[in-house]
């Protein structure tokens, strides 16, 4: 199974992602990109701060 590994970066700020996840397809990364990447955003939202503009590498 192949082992995707999801790194943010967030102004100067680079985030690695050194454990990544094994999933079976492209389609569930994605779809467990998307889930992270949402979950990143809400935390921000709910500790009050701008949710600024994030990339994927």
């Amino acid at each position: 199974m192949p082992k995707y590994f999801f790194h943010v970066r967030r102004n100067d700020v680079f985030e690695e992602d050194v454990e990544g996840i094994d999933v079976a397809s492209l389609e569930q990364a994605r779809e467990e990109a998307i889930a992270a990447a949402r979950e990143i955003i809400a935390e921000r939202i709910c500790a009050g701060h701008q949710t600024g503009t994030y990339s994927r590498s």
